[in-house]
């Protein structure tokens, strides 16, 4: 009970059923236990869990006895920021209380979430990120702001919360970095959107489905923005046409993308666990087993069996086999049996651990209960294997070479390469890429062993292992350690001693999305037959070229000189041929007492037709001069007109004309236009016609 407070309709009846403000709750406990779909259907969650509603700014409310969270020490000091830098005043008008506390409460989520390793993006939390980011902007612009800002705030969020969350500090200056950028880029798309919003506001009272879909995919401006901006007009927006929109984008996505949907139903899965258990996975240790198989699906439903030619799931006790995740692809190989042979195409985890293996029966019958010799590929494995324990190297070169800041944000380990994304805000430099690839190459060289040891989580608090935001761990862990260089914890399968990589070359290095980078690269043979490719074809060229090596270099860029010199030669050859004298397509015509000249050239340089028509119309003397250019199946002209007879013709509204007839369009000056047209067959009758368009 807060006491009495000055909006409650019955001051001396208040009760806690009141919203007036007086009373609080909290402590009041909530034990969430299922998940409800769209048709109301209940089923169990995976992991239950309690709600007891007394977080940690509601109990500082209480016991600082203010008016809200906002008013708590965890939120004064960002608003008081928020007042120096944006020139506003808290608890002075109601409007602008409600974006301030709108900006401090996202600009601490914002801190925490990109110095957890979160970058901005289109998709899962990264988008999150973004939303939380463009509202807090979007809030600033109510308030008359429109300058970056919410990079500036973050330091007042480490400041005050740094010393019990050490990354806000130590990655602060690529957390400014990060928030700028997109700061600076939203504010540039606020500006476009609301340009555009307010053309398509003109005399409307709806906004449909397609407009809102156009302002959303095209000028990056989410309907929660345009929902804020027309509050209070009275304009209405058809969320439900917009929703038929995302949803068509969403399945030409899906097309475009191709099936990957291969896991199915996870209530499919969910179902025949209380039979199958968790599958134990003894990959780490062997390449080849022996396990019986305990069930097998078929279009989503248990069998007894798969014939030759079918294609299902199968369940064993336990497997060699590798599941997709973490990255890593899937193993391939071989289920053998008694009577039948079949190949695993892909493997993964569904349903907490229980492994799913995709096969398909290339001979005789798989049974439930049929006792199995499960054989992985090993030269895919392995392979696979390079890839990984290459990407942990490359981790921690990155990390050494251009900062502490570097975090991992996704990975592709494949038997041919590997795909790392990783946070920084700009393109690496060559020597930075040298640097690395020069460290990881040494670590190799020097065949560490690679240690794979599982500990307890709490065994390796406080040490210093890298451990990936996006991974889930439980109460045992796998760390994986190169001596003296790279810690992680991971599940995934690695070599065992860093010699077996063999050259490691990165092949490219380019932006995915703001603040985040992606270096491919490979390892092993993959990255021998790079380099036999390279060599042979270097080799190639020396031949072609009959020089030596050491001077290939210089000879292409000879050559290339020789093109470009001659094809300048050839665009002013062209040029003097199109203004001469000697062409036989000319056609001189008198029209309202001006001379007209008529050109028709054949695959003319744009260039040359400028050029040519400034030559034309000085050698006649004036007047006007219109070139034709007869490409394959369509044409392009200019039309020149003297500049002392533009009040009487514009030759951007005669080029028009004619573009017009042609099948094509252009325009432009009034003593000087270009344009073009697809149908070269109606150019005989345009000509014919060139008195009218003047």
């Amino acid at each position: 009970d807060r006491g009495h407070v000055d909006n409650c309709p019955d001051p001396d009846n208040c009760t806690p059923a009141c919203d007036c403000g007086r009373f609080l709750e909290f402590w009041n406990l909530v034990f969430t236990e299922f998940n409800q779909d769209e048709e109301g259907n209940l089923s169990y969650l995976e992991r239950k869990n309690i709600d007891t509603g007394f977080g940690l700014e509601r109990a500082a409310s209480i016991l600082q006895n203010v008016d809200s969270n906002s008013d708590t020490d965890l939120f004064i000091p960002i608003i008081r920021k928020i007042e120096e830098l944006l020139g506003v005043k808290y608890k002075e008008k109601e409007v602008s209380d409600v974006s301030i506390k709108v900006i401090a409460d996202h600009a601490r989520s914002i801190a925490f979430m990109v110095s957890d390793g979160v970058l901005p993006s289109n998709e899962g939390r990264g988008y999150v990120l973004r939303r939380v980011l463009r509202r807090a902007v979007r809030h600033s612009s109510l308030l008359g702001y429109d300058s970056p800002f919410l990079y500036r705030i973050v330091e007042t969020v480490a400041e005050q919360m740094g010393n019990f969350y050490p990354e806000l500090k130590n990655r602060l200056s690529f957390t400014q970095e990060i928030i700028m950028k997109e700061e600076e880029r939203f504010l540039s798309t606020l500006l476009n959107g609301e340009k555009r919003l307010k053309s398509i506001l003109v005399d409307k009272k709806q906004l449909s489905g397609s407009e809102l879909f156009i302002l959303h995919d095209t000028y990056g401006f989410p309907l929660e923005l345009v929902e804020e901006i027309v509050a209070d007009t009275g304009v209405t927006l058809d969320r439900e046409g917009y929703e038929r929109e995302m949803k068509l984008q969403r399945e030409r996505a899906r097309e475009a993308l191709g099936n990957r949907e291969y896991m199915g139903d996870i209530e499919v899965y969910s179902s025949i666990f209380p039979t199958t258990g968790n599958s134990k996975f003894t990959g780490y240790s062997r390449l080849e087993d022996r396990s019986t198989i305990v069930a097998i699906l078929k279009d989503g439903d248990a069998v007894e069996a798969l014939k030759q030619g079918e294609t299902g799931d199968v369940i064993l006790e336990k497997t060699p086999f590798y599941p997709e995740r973490g990255g890593q692809v899937t193993d391939t190989g071989l289920i053998k049996t008694e009577s039948a042979l079949a190949r695993v195409e892909s493997v993964f985890i569904p349903y907490q651990e229980m492994i799913v293996h995709r096969i398909s029966v290339e001979e005789g019958t798989v049974r439930v209960s049929d006792e199995a010799r499960l054989i992985v590929d090993t030269d895919r494995r392995k392979a696979i294997m390079r890839n990984h324990t290459a990407t942990h190297l490359l981790h921690a070169a990155l990390r050494k070479v251009i900062g502490g800041h570097v975090h991992q944000s996704g990975s592709l380990v494949l038997p041919d390469r590997l795909r790392f994304d990783f946070s920084h805000f700009q393109s690496l430099s060559t020597d930075e890429i040298n640097d690395v690839e020069d460290m990881v190459n040494e670590e190799i060289l020097k065949a560490k062993a690679v240690d794979k040891a599982e500990k307890s989580f709490d065994e390796i608090k406080g040490e210093d292992v890298m451990a990936l935001f996006e991974e889930k761990y439980g109460d045992k862990v796998r760390v994986i350690t190169v001596e003296e260089f790279s810690r992680e914890l991971c599940g995934g399968t690695h070599v065992n001693n860093t010699g077996e990589i063999g050259l490691f070359k990165i092949l490219s290095e380019t932006s995915v999305a703001a603040g985040t980078r992606r270096i491919e690269a490979i390892t092993g043979t993959t990255s021998l037959e790079y380099f036999r490719n390279l060599f042979n074809r270097q080799r190639t060229i020396r031949e072609v070229l009959e020089v030596p090596e050491d001077v290939i270099i210089q000879r292409l860029q000879g050559i290339l000189d020789e093109l470009r010199s001659g094809g300048q030669e050839i665009v002013r050859l062209k040029e003097k041929l199109l203004s001469g004298d000697t062409l036989m397509k000319d056609k001189r015509m008198t029209a309202k007492g001006v001379n007209l000249l008529i050109r028709r050239v054949e695959n003319a340089p744009s260039s040359a037709l400028r050029n040519g028509s400034d030559v034309l119309l000085s050698k006649e003397g004036g007047g006007i001069v219109i070139i034709f250019n007869e490409l394959e199946d369509s044409v392009s002209f200019v039309v020149k007109v003297e500049k002392k007879l533009t009040d009487r013709f514009k030759a951007g509204e005669i080029a028009k004309k004619i573009a017009h007839d042609l099948g094509g369009g252009g325009g432009g000056r009034p003593d000087f236009a270009q344009a073009g047209g697809k149908d070269l067959s109606k150019l005989e009758a345009v000509i014919d016609r060139i008195d009218e368009y003047l």
